[in-house]
Formats: structure tokens, sequence, C-alpha cells
């Protein structure tokens, strides 16, 4: 009987994961008027978003936030924004194709827009704001804040904002992967 609960709960299990949802980031084209970042550290960095935004440490720390209406584009039922619903949005495209330009401003830390494919990026910013972590995992965690533009987040306040909130999660998610020296090849 124990061998058929634990069959039973390996299934539900493998059964439970095949559900959920995922998004794979993919790397159209990638531009760079900085010869510090070349393709493959645009690559390298979508991979890295892609393993945060399909952490189940994500999930779990979006899903219990809620934001307010302002944040979305689209109406809201309510005064507040789920996290569920955050999530739904940033899985529901499968997979979704980036145009990223890295530029040398130092001004603003980056721009995209709903429903654009494009994410511009500054290094001179984010590399200022960010010297411990390798350029790659800062450039992960700005495609993820800036992703949750392209979905249709806009920004409101720095403590009720879905952009700002995911970038700081992914943030801490990749700070302590780097302090772990998790290998995430």
């Amino acid at each position: 009987m124990k061998n058929i609960f634990t069959l039973l709960l390996i299934i539900s299990c493998h059964f439970a994961l095949a559900q959920q949802k995922s998004v794979e980031l993919k790397l159209r084209t990638f531009k760079s008027k900085n010869n510090n970042v070349d393709s493959l550290m645009a690559l390298n960095a979508i991979k890295l978003a892609n393993l945060v935004l399909n952490s189940q440490e994500f999930r779990d720390s979006i899903g219990k936030y809620d934001f307010k209406c302002e944040n979305y584009g689209e109406a809201c039922s309510s005064d507040r924004i789920k996290g569920s619903v955050i999530l739904d949005s940033i899985y529901r495209n499968s997979t979704f194709e980036l145009d990223l330009l890295m530029k040398n401003c130092i001004t603003e830390y980056g721009h995209s827009e709903e429903g654009k494919n494009y994410i511009q990026s500054c290094y001179k910013k984010l590399r200022k704001d960010d010297k411990k972590l390798p350029f790659s995992y800062i450039y992960a965690y700005h495609i993820c804040h800036e992703y949750m533009h392209i979905v249709g987040y806009y920004h409101t306040d720095h403590k009720d904002d879905v952009a700002e909130k995911v970038g700081w999660i992914s943030y801490h998610i990749l700070n302590r992967w780097y302090d772990e020296k998790r290998n995430l090849n």
C-alpha cells in the first residue's frame, strides 16, 4: 500500500508540474552601442531571466502580493490586482521573442512599451547601480522588470508598483543564486 501511495504522489507531482504555465523569452535581435555587452551576454541574461520568471521561488513571491489597479493597462475588476493575475500575464504567451538594444546612457535604466517586443537598456546606469553582480545578472533582472511593461503594467509608486516589485524580486533571487554559487548553465 505504501508503494502505491508513493507512486500516486510522484505521478500527481509530475502532472502538476506539467500543468504549470511558463514563459520562454527568446532573443530575436540584439544591438549594442557598448563594447562591454555582446550577443552572448544578452543570451545569457535572457537565460537567467527565464530561470527566475519560471522558478517556484518567483511564483511564490509574486503570488503573495497584490497591487493597485492603476498598474494595469486593461480594466480591473476590483481596485487591487492579485499576484495570480500578474503571473497569468507573465505566462500568457508560452514563448516571447525580444529585440534588445543596449545603449550607453546614464540618465535612465531603460525603456519598453506594452505590446512591443523591444527592450532598450542603459549599460552605464545599470552597471553604476550594481557593482557586485556580473552584468549578465543585472541585465537579467532588468529584462524581468521591462518585460512587465511589455505585458501591460505601468509605473505607479515604488511601494505598490508591479514592474518595480518584479525587478526587486528578480534581483534578490539572482543575488542569492550568485552568492550560493549555483551553476546556472
